[in-house]
């Protein structure tokens, strides 16, 4: 049944949901984080009780904790090794599905904030975990999907073709979820949720641009390098050398075209990518700074 505008009074709660934020933040960082200020760690005497026991449905401990938002519970178990914050019932329902479809907002929560590989895309007969919160009416856990993941999840539809704002009746409403999206899409470039990820791929590119400067060692500041500069800033590489017959030439044009584009390609990196700390992140957006300038320069030693 689509969600109406009753639902709206819902999320003028600001005040009490930053106050059950804080409280669940502290509960976590009591719980999770090992040597922390009472923190338990994972010995066996806080070890849930049923932590393995799946029922006849397939459910495991996450599965019943969500479904009752017991948040403690969760909490307890999302830091023993092995945990699988996906796992899925014999139905193919994960935790997330639960706690969407149970209004646990307390369990959605601590999933969003203490699990990065939480999947919020899987679907069961094309029932995503936002589809879930809407179709019962839990519209304050819908805006928290959005702001975390962004407008993809808008894109996504059930097996009947609806995508969630499909299943919401009033305009305001609508608008709201719109709005959560767009906050979660800006989130999406203005921190780095996988550090150790980005350093990896940083360090791989790096590592790329670098051998190929050395293997290739293209004198683009030698004539033709500036004339043909000039050339592909107006007209694009296979436009330039459709009546070559060097296959090197070519070659030499594309690898000009491409570094001619890199500035271009710096305006798309995230603020967030450009200003991490990361030493090999660092290192890739400094070789990329360079290879902007060198196409300047070009463009600036060509003559009119």
């Amino acid at each position: 049944m689509p969600s109406g505008c009753d639902d709206v009074t819902d999320l003028k709660r600001k005040d009490v949901e930053t106050a059950a934020g804080d409280s669940l933040t502290r509960a976590a960082e009591e719980i999770v984080a090992p040597g922390g200020p009472g923190a338990p760690g994972l010995d066996k005497e806080n070890t849930p009780r049923a932590l393995n026991r799946v029922n006849a449905v397939g459910e495991t401990l996450l599965h019943r904790a969500c479904k009752k938002n017991q948040v403690e519970t969760l909490l307890r178990v999302l830091p023993h090794p092995g945990t699988d914050v996906n796992v899925k019932d014999h139905a193919g329902w994960t935790p997330l599905h639960e706690a969407c479809n149970h209004g646990s907002s307390a369990c959605v929560r601590a999933l969003l904030e203490h699990c990065p590989t939480l999947q919020l895309e899987t679907q069961v007969d094309g029932v995503s975990p936002l589809h879930d919160a809407l179709l019962n009416g839990h519209a304050d856990i819908a805006q928290m999907l959005l702001r975390h993941a962004g407008s993809i999840l808008l894109q996504q539809r059930d097996s009947g073709g609806r995508t969630a704002l499909d299943l919401v009746s009033c305009p305001e409403l609508q608008d709201q979820l719109r709005t959560c999206a767009e906050e979660g899409d800006a989130a999406q470039g203005s921190e780095v949720r996988d550090l150790p990820f980005l350093e990896a791929c940083s360090c791989l590119l790096t590592c790329l641009l670098l051998s190929y400067t050395l293997e290739r060692d293209v004198p683009f500041h030698e004539p033709p390098g500036p004339q043909l500069a000039r050339a592909l800033a107006a007209h694009s590489a296979p436009r330039v050398t459709e009546r070559w017959a060097q296959p090197r030439s070519v070659r030499y044009a594309q690898d000009l075209e491409t570094l001619l584009g890199v500035g271009r390609y710096l305006q798309g990196v995230a603020p967030a990518i450009r200003n991490c700390p990361g030493r090999h992140t660092r290192t890739l957006m400094r070789q990329l700074e360079l290879l902007e300038s060198e196409g300047r320069e070009l463009l600036g030693d060509a003559p009119a």
